[in-house]
């Protein structure tokens, strides 16, 4: 399994992350520092470093020789979109999982639109959406998405709107770190693209979000979170 975190300031997240996975389970997990690529206060060559990130990732998974069924890549923000860009050069190979957690939307819209993640990068690609057209991208990426809250802003992220932004945003990997461990789980439903600030009907709850997804899912799943941490609501 590999991790690819956007800045350096979210590493003790990932640090936190691989820590539950491997309390989970015996498995090898490499975390991936491209900090020294996403440099502070020039997005727009950590956008266009992406490419790089995704290369490196590719000769690594490439030369650690992995088992092909069991490889499982997580990017956050900026990192969401570098398993995309591994894709390209491992093809004909593909990654047989993909989980894009708020994969960033500045530049990532139009121009560089070929370089983000999308469903065909891997044999199914999972994405969770906190912060969607602002810091996230707001379409549908991959075989399943899931627009968490409505997708936008987070439920107990205060503060001004900058505040509320980062925090939302921030929201996916700590969703999915959760998820891994959690008794009761992250539950929601399908809906249609137009409704995914909408909520689900008791009876219509059947799919869960994060790390224990179901691999055959499809579409749009939308679901709601408790404000604070233990966040998931689990199944009524």
């Amino acid at each position: 399994m590999f991790t690819a975190p956007a800045f350096a300031s979210v590493l003790f997240v990932f640090a936190v992350h691989l820590q539950k996975l491997l309390r989970h389970s015996n498995m090898q997990v490499v975390l991936m520092d491209w900090s020294k690529l996403v440099p502070g206060g020039c997005y727009f060559t950590s956008v266009y470093n992406v490419q790089y990130a995704g290369r490196c990732l590719s000769d690594l998974i490439l030369s650690m020789d992995l088992p092909s069924s069991g490889l499982h890549v997580i990017g956050f923000s900026l990192g969401g979109h570098v398993p995309a860009l591994a894709a390209d050069f491992l093809a004909p190979y593909k990654i047989p999982r993909i989980t894009g957690l708020d994969p960033a939307l500045p530049l990532f819209w139009g121009y560089f639109s070929q370089r983000r993640l999308r469903k065909d990068d891997g044999v199914f690609v999972d994405v969770i959406h906190t912060n969607a057209f602002v810091e996230g991208h707001f379409l549908p990426l991959g075989h399943v998405d899931f627009f968490v809250n409505g997708g936008i802003i987070q439920p107990g992220c205060g503060g001004s709107l900058l505040d509320k932004i980062g925090c939302s945003h921030a929201r996916s990997p700590m969703y999915f770190n959760e998820s891994i461990n959690s008794e009761v789980g992250f539950w929601g439903c399908t809906a249609k693209y137009r409704n995914i600030e909408s909520s689900c009907k008791p009876e219509e709850i059947k799919w869960l979000m994060g790390y224990h997804v179901d691999n055959n899912l499809r579409g749009i799943v939308i679901l709601k979170t408790a404000s604070n941490p233990p966040f998931a609501l689990g199944k009524p």
